[in-house]
């Protein structure tokens, strides 16, 4: 190196105090960047400060130089906090961003697009880098490559370079410009704008596949880097988290085949088809694809692959895998053949899960055809084919690298005669006695590669027909069903001349539908797919006629899917969006071998074997003769903080308290938990007097509590060593034990207790505090408490009192409780289980069903002695079990979509109104009446039930009285509650009742054949009547709310009863009866 040069060194992942020092760009306390300066070159003498350029000189400079090749000039800044590039083009991978800045010394404020990577070649990789399209340069940090990766950056007088510290490699260089130093681009592999095209073009000929996919393109390996953002992927692909990736497990092709049905769909496909057959080989991953009228068709389609197996490629199919679907069981051509069936267990679809993940592959790229030509949705038969032929011929890394094809025909495919799915193209005619001045071609639409042809399947948009023609000039660019209404700019399409489309696979396409016979449809019930009717992508055509004529004059427009169906985030402030986006997002695991494979996790496990420790939870112990340890298992919460962002990784060790025994590892057991009443009614009254709100959770709480009993436990999945024998001797309780409750709540009450507050008689979960005209209140449940009050101080005191008994965290104001989302504004609380109704139909599978406008069919009588009994109702009761759940805050399904929840005003007048009612006798099995009430706080519903009577009513007034003696029990309990609230009820409980007969009995002191024999208890009524704590009054049928607890109702009287609720739906892109469009 000469001498006279003078050489910076800037290393990377270890010394930083030279750019600490000499760092200019800071980031702000809101979160923007702050652009200091652009002179990033060492200067000659630090004292010569007049020679130094100023922001505006040297920005002129940079503009003037970025203006000969802005898009691929790279600046070289070491002053600079984060990679910025002018054009997304240049991101490989990426991620929209919202509400995120940068800001210039002048004060200009520039929008982050996007955030993504940067790719230079294999060894130069820029990650992390923002996307800020009204910037004129592109910006290298090299403080940034000093904690992302492990390189050296040498300036020299007219040159610089970087060099990876490991390998030794120089991985590029930069030459001085204008006192700028600019990145020296590889020839081989350029980020070029200019391939950006060629590159989109081949993304929408295979199929839109992913970008790690693309690279194992041999052909895109070099232009990956031009990938500009793609509109279609995200509305094809963004629907679902993808599954897990599946390890082939057979070794030779055949040796084991996966078959699905998929349907039935409801827009028959051009060919009349409603479903299709999938066949997917185990060892090669290749996908044979076959359209159905009828699922009756299973069995010859079955039949004939296999045939097809045995004479086109020498093998022979050994096992089918299949679900428990009637149509694959062929017992008879299976023991001819010596196949093996292997089907699933009922309800557990992932048992068959390389099928079912293979329809979720194929409906994306089905979608992803669709949106991009715009097709309406009768061409979907054609565009699941075109998928099955793509997905055949794209690489995979199951496969390391290799297609299905590959693997199966030991060849590389032929690319060259792939098109554009949906383009225009011409199709030359030939006419036998043509005129000077006719038409040579006419103009269709490509819709795939037919089976066992050399041509290219089209679609006539003036004959309608499908034809199969050698001799097609495609535009791929251009597709006739785009809608004109597109806000992307139109651009110059050339036509790509015809080509010879070579088959070479006898594996493809459907086989043709004449050569089967047409058997009868079955009547066997499946489970609802994932539809292609999720997206709007359907345009005005009959759902059974041809696509009508479609020139350039001719604007087609998609049919949207119905907004009253769609969450929507419209009406919810910022804030509160953040929070409901954020919750959503990830999932925690369910197993230990999901979570050992996330750091995450596994930081999060070994947090909690720190924290047990640490408390000397445990101590480690030969495991006595006469005793036997308990098992436990690990479970996983994401936590978040006020504004839904992620706060903490949390994994919990629970004891499987389930094996132990009572008298010997345990004792009493009972823990009082609030009740889910109790939490409508505090959130009502917050509502109605201005309470604030608060949450706090208790960390490891249960750890708090002393053990008194020997319990021993096995070590913790994946902290014990392989043959040691030692277990775990509990000395505090530990999460799942069954005294763990019992003895964190007599910790936790007995400190509040010391704290001057008062237990409630009510709910023994609440605690109350009054102190001189301030109001504190407490509401337990296990670890979460709910804090409300009247004084702010008070309510950051008692904060302030637990943290220093218990280590706890401090969720701020409440947002989310035991699953419920709550959202607060002028107009009130709204209580909404958004989050966990989206589970439910995710593992129920209906995730894409059909909403339905009533919980349940008005028509619909269910007997004992109907249906067929589950062999395993776990499932089922599971199912049950998160749906009860589920009517916390959807009081419209008791008796029986996601966004709805319910409003707790803060206007209304602080009374009680109950209504009560009764359907005599609708139990066909047993005859008993159904009994169902719902109960406001002003116009806030806080209590509501419905339960079978437990003996049979002789008359509807007898049900009706009895209805009316189980709504007296909770009112006579809310007024009790209410007291302990410091809420005083000095007026009669208005009980509403459309049974004139039963008002009667209730009022009336009579004795004769028609009471005699009810139960005394059933008098409760009459004694609040009469005690002036209960007032009964009429109501017509029709305006009685509580019909929608006991009777099935129709949409329109339905919806009339719902409003009456104060059910609503935030998420719901369409004005209610609130008019304020930002409600939250």
């Amino acid at each position: 190196m000469a001498g006279d040069e003078e050489q910076h060194v800037i290393k990377h992942k270890k010394d930083q105090s030279s750019s600490k020092t000499s760092k200019p760009w800071e980031n702000s306390n809101d979160g923007h960047l702050l652009l200091e300066k652009l002179n990033s070159i060492k200067q000659p003498s630090a004292n010569l400060v007049g020679n130094i350029p100023n922001y505006e000189e040297l920005s002129g400079k940079a503009f003037a130089l970025s203006q000969d090749n802005k898009d691929v000039t790279w600046i070289l800044d070491s002053g600079a906090s984060d990679h910025i590039v002018c054009n997304s083009a240049f991101l490989t991978s990426f991620q929209p961003v919202h509400n995120r800045t940068v800001k210039l010394p002048d004060g200009t404020t520039l929008h982050v697009s996007h955030i993504g990577t940067v790719s230079f070649s294999s060894h130069f990789v820029l990650h992390n880098v923002l996307c800020v399209p009204l910037f004129y340069l592109n910006l290298i940090s090299i403080n940034k490559l000093a904690f992302d990766s492990v390189y050296i950056t040498i300036f020299l007088k007219q040159v610089c370079f970087i060099q990876d510290l490991q390998s030794g490699r120089m991985i590029g260089t930069g030459t001085e410009s204008e006192g700028l130093y600019c990145l020296n681009l590889p020839k081989k592999g350029t980020c070029n704008v200019v391939n950006t095209k060629t590159h989109d073009l081949w993304h929408q000929r295979l199929g839109h596949p992913s970008s790690k996919v693309s690279l194992l393109f041999p052909f895109l390996q070099n232009k990956s880097c031009n990938a500009s953002p793609c509109s279609i992927c995200p509305l094809a692909k963004q629907t679902r988290r993808p599954f897990p990736l599946s390890v082939s497990s057979s070794n030779s092709c055949f040796d084991l085949i996966h078959v699905d049905i998929w349907g039935g769909y409801h827009v028959p496909s051009l060919s009349g088809a409603q479903y299709f057959l999938t066949i997917v080989d185990d060892h090669s991953r290749s996908t044979w694809v076959y359209l159905m009228h009828h699922k009756s068709e299973t069995q010859a389609l079955l039949i004939h692959f296999v045939n097809l197996v045995e004479n086109q490629f020498g093998k022979r199919v050994k096992i089918v895998r299949s679900d428990n679907g009637p149509e694959f069981k062929c017992t008879q051509f299976y023991s001819s053949k010596g196949i093996l069936h292997q089907t699933s267990c009922i309800n557990t679809p992932q048992q068959n899960g390389v099928a079912e993940r293979k329809h979720r592959h194929l409906l994306n790229i089905a979608r992803a055809l669709l949106f991009q030509s715009n097709l309406p949705k009768p061409f979907w038969g054609d565009a699941i084919l075109t998928a099955a032929y793509l997905i055949n011929r794209t690489p995979t890394p199951i496969l390391q690298g290799k297609t299905p094809f590959e693997t199966l025909f030991h060849k590389s495919p032929n690319y060259s005669h792939l098109r554009v799915f949906g383009c225009r193209c011409f199709v030359s005619t030939h006419p036998l006695r043509p005129s000077k001045f006719d038409p040579r071609s006419t103009e269709c639409i490509f819709l795939g590669y037919p089976h066992g042809q050399k041509g290219y399947k089209v679609y006539s948009l003036k004959d309608k027909k499908m034809l199969v023609s050698r001799d097609v000039i495609f535009f791929e660019t251009e597709f006739p069903y785009q809608s004109k209404l597109s806000t992307s700019s139109p651009s110059v399409s050339s036509p790509t001349p015809p080509q010879y489309h070579v088959d070479i696979s006898l594996s493809q396409d459907a086989i043709p539908h004449s050569s089967l016979p047409q058997p009868r449809r079955s009547s066997r019930p499946t489970r609802t797919p994932t539809t292609l009717q999720d997206f709007h992508i359907e345009a005005a055509l009959p759902s059974h006629t041809a696509p009508s004529s479609s020139t350039s004059e001719v604007t087609h427009l998609g049919t949207p899917h119905s907004i009253a169906h769609v969450l929507s985030y419209d009406r919810l402030s910022p804030t509160h969006k953040a929070f409901t986006v954020n919750i959503t997002l990830e999932k925690e695991p369910r197993s230990f071998s999901q979570a050992v494979l996330e750091p995450r996790w596994r930081e999060a496990m070994d947090k909690e074997i720190q924290a047990l420790q640490e408390n000397k939870t445990w101590s480690l112990v030969p495991l006595p003769p006469d005793k036997k340890p308990i098992g436990c298992k690990w479970v996983y919460k994401i936590k978040h903080n006020p504004d839904g962002t992620v706060e903490r990784y949390k994994a919990r060790l629970v004891a499987k308290g389930y094996s132990q025994v009572a008298g010997i590892d345990y004792r009493e057991t009972f823990a009082p938990v609030a009740k889910l009443t109790t939490v409508r009614v505090l959130l009502s009254l917050a509502a109605l007097q201005g309470w604030h709100l608060h949450q706090l959770d208790v960390n490891n709480a249960f750890l708090n509590g002393d053990l008194y009993e020997d319990v021993y436990m096995k070590l913790p999945p994946g902290f014990g060593r392989k043959g040691e024998n030692r277990v775990c001797k509990l000395h505090k309780s530990v999460y799942g034990l069954k005294q763990a409750s019992r003895q964190w709540f007599l910790k936790l009450s007995g400190a509040l207790k010391a704290a001057g507050f008062n237990q409630s008689w009510s709910d023994y979960s609440l605690f109350v505090r009054h102190t001189q005209g301030r109001f504190t209140t407490l509401l337990v449940y296990v670890d979460d408490v709910i804090l409300a009050g009247n004084n702010l101080q008070d309510i950051m005191e008692t904060k302030h009192f637990l943290a220093s008994h218990f280590k706890l965290k401090d969720m701020g104001q409440l947002r989310y409780f035991l699953g419920i989302e709550v959202a607060r504004s002028k107009q009130g609380i709204v209580l909404c289980q958004r989050k966990y109704a989206l589970e439910v139909l995710e593992d129920a599978g209906f995730l894409g069903a059909k909403p339905s406008r009533f919980p349940i069919d008005q028509n619909l009588v269910l007997t004992q002695g109907e249906g067929v009994v589950l062999k395993d109702a776990s499932q089922y009761r599971r199912l049950v079990g998160r749906l009860i759940y589920l009517t916390v805050t959807r009081p419209d399904l008791v008796y029986a979509t996601p966004g709805q929840g319910i409003l707790l005003p803060s206007t209304g007048q602080l009374e009680i109104k109950a209504y009560c009612d009764a359907d005599w006798a609708r139990c066909k099995d047993t005859r008993r009446s159904t009994t169902g009430y719902c109960i406001f706080l002003g116009n806030a519903p806080i209590s509501w039930k419905t339960k079978k009577q437990g003996t049979v009513s002789r008359s509807s007034a007898e049900a009706e009285y009895r209805s009316m003696a189980t709504t007296c029990c909770e009112i006579t309990w809310l007024r009790s509650l209410l007291r302990d609230l410091n809420v005083q009820h000095a007026h009669a409980v208005k009980l509403f009742c459309d049974n004139q007969a039963s008002i009667h009995i209730a009022s009336n002191p009579v004795f004769h054949e028609r009471t005699k024999h009810i139960e005394i208890d059933c008098h409760v009524v009459r004694e609040k009547v009469q005690r002036g704590l209960v007032k009964t009054k009429h109501i017509r049928t029709k305006e009685q709310p509580a019909d929608l607890f006991t009777k099935r109702l129709g949409s329109k009287q339905f919806s009339a009863l719902l409003s009456k609720l104060g059910v609503i739906n935030i998420h719901s892109n369409l004005r209610g009866s609130i008019e304020e469009r930002n409600l939250i």
